[in-house]
């Protein structure tokens, strides 16, 4: 939780500072679908793999930095449920414009796990690679689409690997 809490930090003081580089600052909301395929390797010294589909949902706020007209910065601190597992995710992605209407989007998420069953052989902490597209319907509506790869295990046991990947559909509305 402090790792999350100093990144949210860091977020907000970077964003500050670079507030005089910047032609727009959009604040809004985003949501929609969210599935998690876990991936559990070394099951009970086996050597066998495990595989898991939930869905879910995710919500949260976010904001858009944007730089020129084709290059921008979008931040989301998003709460996602899927299989009633509970997560905080936070995602920072460069926002590069392929289409007038059309972006890519490129950057980490930290990833942090709400569930208490987590026990001292696994970690809540984990870091992502995300990469998607935003279609903007309007200037106030758009659509998402983005795949989380995780790259960091949650497990400290060097025998076993318990890994989560996310896919987001949804939706984002600027205020």
């Amino acid at each position: 939780m402090k790792k999350l809490l100093l990144l949210g930090t860091l977020c907000a003081i970077c964003s500050v500072s670079a507030q005089k580089k910047l032609k727009k600052i959009q604040f809004g909301i985003s949501s929609g679908v969210l599935n998690v395929a876990t991936t559990s390797e070394g099951i009970r010294g086996t050597g066998l793999t495990d595989k898991d589909n939930f869905t879910g949902f995710y919500l949260g706020p976010m904001v858009q930095l944007s730089i020129s007209n084709k290059f921008g910065i979008q931040g989301e601190v998003l709460y996602g449920n899927a299989n009633s597992e509970g997560f905080i995710m936070v995602p920072i992605q460069a926002r590069i414009g392929i289409l007038p209407k059309l972006s890519l989007l490129l950057g980490p998420q930290a990833n942090y796990s709400l569930e208490d069953a987590l026990n001292e052989n696994f970690t809540q902490f984990a870091v992502d690679g995300v990469g998607g597209i935003a279609f903007n319907i309007t200037r106030k509506f758009m659509v998402q689409a983005r795949y989380a790869v995780q790259i960091t295990d949650r497990s400290k046991e060097d025998q076993f690997s318990l890994k989560n990947n996310s896919l987001n559909i949804g939706i984002g509305y600027n205020f």
